[in-house]
Parts: structure tokens; sequence; C-alpha cells
């Protein structure tokens, strides 16, 4: 847990990045879905930002029982470089893509009240661990982000099936690169673990 949470770290405080490269794809903000998109996107990180949820994070890391020296010596690991730029990669720039990559992005914020919902389960009260502000927030939060992020998408292709199907894939892709990652730092863990 310790080593996953604190490479998260290293996307965590990025994450506006990849709201910001949705922001940047988007269309005309004078239709109604490309403006909720781009309003949904801009308030998610606004309130990241105006709420000190860096802070909060950190204090989770402390929860896990890392210090501040531990936090600060280390370094992004190979799964969390691949990951951080894995958004970039499928949606960059000349890419005509913008739903799609709304809709990648919030099945990544449904994974991740998913997880924080299991952690809290089968890790943090199986054990009787503190119940991390952060982790709390997170599992409530990120389902709002989700239905926030979904809403303009189906607003826009709601009675176009193929299309959603296709968003729908998109969707499920966003949900497995997360569940990726995080099977990627234990793999990563195993191996820097191994080698002492």
């Amino acid at each position: 847990m310790q080593y996953a949470f604190l490479q998260y770290r290293f996307w965590r405080d990025h994450f506006h990045k990849w709201f910001a490269l949705c922001i940047f794809k988007s269309g005309s903000c004078d239709q109604a879905d490309q403006k909720q998109a781009i309003m949904a996107l801009a308030h998610h990180i606004f309130a990241e930002l105006r709420d000190n949820h860096e802070v909060m994070f950190v204090d989770y890391l402390h929860d896990l029982g890392l210090s501040d020296h531990a936090i600060a010596t280390s370094r992004p690991g190979p799964a969390t470089r691949s990951y951080a730029l894995s958004f970039a990669d499928d949606f960059g720039y000349g890419t005509e893509n913008f739903w799609e990559a709304i809709a990648t992005l919030s099945g990544r914020e449904l994974c991740v009240s998913a997880r924080n919902g299991r952690i809290l389960q089968h890790y943090v009260r199986a054990r009787g661990l503190p119940q991390s502000e952060w982790l709390v927030l997170h599992e409530e939060l990120e389902e709002e982000h989700y239905r926030d992020a979904i809403r303009p998408v189906l607003m826009r292709y709601a009675k176009e099936p193929d299309r959603m199907d296709a968003l729908n894939e998109c969707v499920r892709r966003g949900i497995e690169r997360h569940v990726g990652y995080f099977d990627e730092l234990l793999q990563e863990h195993r191996a820097v673990d191994s080698s002492r």
C-alpha cells in the first residue's frame, strides 16, 4: 500500500493535465453539451486545488506510515511514468476524440471511487486504521465526478446506440487502464523487494 500510493502521488499531483488536455480538445462552448463538459472538467480541477486535496493526500500517506523524508525522496517509477503519459498518448493533440477522452476519463473517476471504497472496507477498517479524509472524500467525490463527466456524453449521444457502445468501451478501457496501473505497481514493488 505504501509503495502504490507513494507512486500514485506522482500522477495525482499532475491529474489536472489530463483534464486540461480534454478542455484543450473541446470544441465551441456555445453547444450545451460541450459547455457542460468543459465546466465539469474545470470544476474538478478548481475543487481539488481550492480544497487542498494534495495536502489531504500527504496526510493519507502519513496514515499509511510514510514519513516526510520517504515522501520527499521518492521518485516516480516506470509504471507511474507510463501511466502519466498514457492519456496524452491516446488522446493527444491532433486527434479528434474529445468525447472518447471524456468517456475514458470518466471511467477512471468511477474506478477510483470503487477502489477507495474497497480499500476502506477491506484494508483500513479491517485493520482498525485511521479513515483518511482523502480516502473517504474521494470514495464519494469521484463518483460525483464520474456523473458530471459522463452526463454531457449522454446528452450528446443518448440517441445514437452505436456511438454509445463505442463510448462505453472507452469507459471500460479507462477502468482497465487504471486497474492495470495498480497491477504494474504491484509487480514493480515485488521486483524491488526481491532485489534487496
